[in-house]
């Protein structure tokens, strides 16, 4: 599997030599991509069920 960013005149690339990646390492490889083209962010990325979060506020809301 191979990832790619071009931004301008700047490419970078992250290649693994197979292309049975999971969701986590994917993820893993998107992120240091973003930091490589000069996004700064502490932390790291993470998928998160909006809806499901939104759902548990409005929950949370309710019993006040």
């Amino acid at each position: 599997m191979k990832i790619t960013i071009q931004q301008y005149e700047h490419t970078v690339s992250h290649e693994v030599p197979h292309n049975d990646v999971d969701l986590d390492e994917a993820i893993m490889m998107c992120e240091g991509l973003l930091k490589a083209t000069g996004y700064v962010f502490s932390g790291n990325l993470e998928i998160v069920d909006e809806w499901k979060e939104n759902d548990d506020w409005k929950l949370q809301i309710e019993q006040g």
